[in-house]
């Protein structure tokens, strides 16, 4: 989560005091329900994939992106973590170290 400076919007907004939020969800570098969408979630589905880094990442995912009324902005990944795969445990590898202890006569 990070907390962004509501000082900071209201200055931006030229002093007008902002209760704005969002829930945007961004599939596959895609904003879903775009014509829904405020200009500014639009301008920030563009910052994003402006960004090469960024872009990458929200083309192999799913996120969901949350303003709440304190400028709080979350950020989850909605794809489930990959499934652990049923590794066996290492075998350890066996070492014939034979010595021949016969003497030569």
């Amino acid at each position: 989560m990070l907390t962004m400076n509501k000082t900071d919007f209201e200055r931006a907004a030229g002093g007008k005091k902002l209760k704005h939020t969002f829930k945007i969800f961004i599939r596959y570098n895609k904003l879903e329900n775009a014509p829904k969408q405020s200009q500014l979630v639009k301008q920030l589905a563009t910052v994003l994939s402006e960004d090469e880094v960024t872009k990458q990442l929200m083309k192999q995912q799913e996120y969901n992106l949350i303003l709440n009324s304190n400028f709080q902005l979350t950020i989850k990944n909605c794809n489930p973590p990959p499934a652990k795969e049923d590794s066996e445990s290492p075998k350890s590898e066996t070492v014939d170290s034979t010595v021949d202890t016969t003497e030569e006569q």
